[in-house]
């Protein structure tokens, strides 16, 4: 389930005649929106408004490797301060768009003219 495009949840739903019933939702793609919290506020609120996920821990070590590149990172900083091409490439277009932004009375800006080709057409 972890990973992939096509995700499967079942859960049991009252009928009209108040009878429980098996419900199969289908969700295609992936997530539009990826909100991390600890807070407890905020989970009881995305609970009734949202699919909530665990990450999968179990596979390949993926948290052990982030945790690994996290504390490497912190302990030496020198050896990952080095900007790639593609880093400075976005760090200069947020700087633009900020400036853009503080200039014009913009409330939301989409910085991607084809997001309607992204989503899924079936």
């Amino acid at each position: 389930m972890h990973d992939t495009e096509r995700i499967e949840y079942r859960f049991t739903d009252k009928s009209a005649k108040g009878s429980l019933r098996t419900v199969k939702v289908v969700i295609e793609s992936f997530p539009a929106t990826i909100f991390l919290t600890t807070e407890r506020k905020y989970m009881e609120e995305l609970a009734i408004r949202s699919f909530i996920v665990t990450p999968e821990a179990s596979k390949g070590g993926k948290i052990e490797e982030a945790s690994k590149l996290t504390n490497l990172k912190a302990s030496f900083p020198w050896e990952y301060s080095e900007e790639t091409e593609e880093t400075k490439t976005v760090k200069a277009l947020i700087e633009s768009l900020k400036r853009q932004l503080s200039d014009a009375k913009t409330d939301v800006v989409i910085p991607f003219s084809n997001p309607h080709e992204l989503f899924p057409k079936k």
